[in-house]
């Protein structure tokens, strides 16, 4: 029996994963199919719109040839492109399989947070996160039932799958960095080997608290942290009420009706504020067009708008799951690098709030998993203005203020 617990809380661990990935997918179908619609190959483009159109992908163009409704004619000229460019689509295949060949340090970490965080827990918490498991696949199974009709009637409407979609959650296995998700951009400050400091813009962000059962459990406690996603993926992706006006700021030709949500674009990071008193929350950053004044209103009541970001934050990037025990290793770096080098100061040494940043999907191999923890900081000896939060400072880089300024970094 004690040989079956880790494997029952691995497969905890997937199926939470699974519902959250399934969940995001199911969301994105609606987005993604109309905008196959649009999608022509090059030939046609150049032979019935502006030459200033962005050519197909490879993957748009085999999304086109497999839809139902693609006329034959049409078909051959995406085939013959799609042949002619071949050799590049294998090199991409074989370049994207060679970046995800884990490094060592990857493996080390991996290997320690398995051993040390992961293997413990599963043996001393494994029947209670079964049990807990067991009882929320009722509710799983509704979702499903409910997802699954709708996702076919959209295939149905649209034609056929969205390939291209699909092609691009599967490569974001392999990528540190996913593609085509926007991030806040920073200014960064500083530079050196153990961390860099960063000067974030303001930005708004959707945030609900996360129902843990235990207070230091704020990444490991599957059901609350996938209980989160999905609320606040379910706000991105429509569950939602458009402010009135928001339209028109927005650029849209047609108001929304009343009881239609707005449908917005996945972002990236994820963040765990552990600024709370007590438990944590996750957020989510709204896309830039949005602001607090042009977000939708959740239906969620639970789904908070906020404003975030305008602060200064140090930065420490580690790779793998994001555990608690790592996170506190990775925090205790950060804070000994901070004080070692000698510039920066965290803003409350008697505070432990501290902010974690996911980047990537639940599919993403796990050495190639970019997580980083952060602290508010502020230049040494400034008190609590500069730095903190408060005015923008003059970049520097790589540890010598004799650098150039860089520009600003996503």
């Amino acid at each position: 029996m004690q040989r079956l617990i880790p494997l029952v809380t691995f497969l905890a661990c997937a199926a939470d994963a699974a519902s959250i990935s399934i969940t995001g997918f199911v969301s994105l179908v609606p987005r993604a199919m109309p905008s196959a619609r649009r999608l022509r190959s090059t030939r046609l483009r150049a032979e019935s719109q502006p030459s200033s159109q962005e050519p197909m992908t490879w993957e748009e163009k085999l999304e086109q040839l497999l839809k139902f409704d693609t006329p034959i004619s049409q078909r051959q000229l995406l085939l013959r492109d799609l042949v002619q460019e071949a050799p590049e689509i294998r090199d991409e295949i074989r370049d994207t399989l060679v970046n995800a060949v884990p490094r060592r340090e990857d493996v080390e970490s991996l290997r320690r947070q398995v051993v040390e965080d992961i293997l413990p827990a599963a043996r001393s918490e494994g029947p209670e996160v079964a049990s807990r498991l067991l009882s929320s696949l009722p509710a799983l199974a509704q979702r499903a039932v409910t997802m699954g009709p709708s996702m076919l009637t959209q295939v149905q409407k649209e034609g056929g799958l969205p390939i291209a979609t699909l092609i691009k959650e599967g490569r974001s296995a392999f990528q540190r960095t996913p593609e085509g998700l926007e991030t806040p951009m920073y200014t960064l400050l500083y530079k050196v080997d153990e961390f860099e400091v960063r000067q974030y813009p303001e930005y708004a962000i959707c945030t609900v608290r996360m129902d843990t059962e235990k207070d230091d459990r704020y990444t490991t406690d599957l059901l609350a942290t996938g209980q989160a996603f999905r609320q606040l993926a379910a706000y991105l992706f429509g569950e939602n009420r458009p402010k009135p006006m928001a339209q028109v700021t927005l650029g849209e030709a047609e108001p929304p009706a009343a009881d239609k949500g707005v449908a917005m674009a996945m972002t990236t990071p994820v963040i765990i504020d552990k600024s709370v008193p007590k438990g944590a929350t996750m957020s989510f950053i709204l896309p830039s067009d949005y602001t607090l004044d042009t977000a939708p209103l959740p239906r969620d009541i639970d789904i908070d708008i906020e404003k975030a970001g305008g602060d200064v934050l140090a930065v420490r990037d580690f790779s793998g799951f994001a555990t608690e025990g790592e996170i506190s290793r990775q925090l205790d770096k950060l804070r000994d690098a901070i004080a070692l080098e000698g510039k920066w100061e965290v803003v409350d040494e008697s505070s432990d709030a501290f902010k974690v940043f996911q980047y990537n999907p639940p599919q993403t191999l796990p050495w190639l998993r970019k997580n980083e923890v952060a602290v508010r900081v502020r230049r040494k000896g400034t008190g609590g203005g500069e730095g903190a939060g408060g005015e923008v400072e003059e970049p520097i880089q790589e540890g010598d203020e004799d650098f150039d300024p860089p520009s600003d970094s996503a």
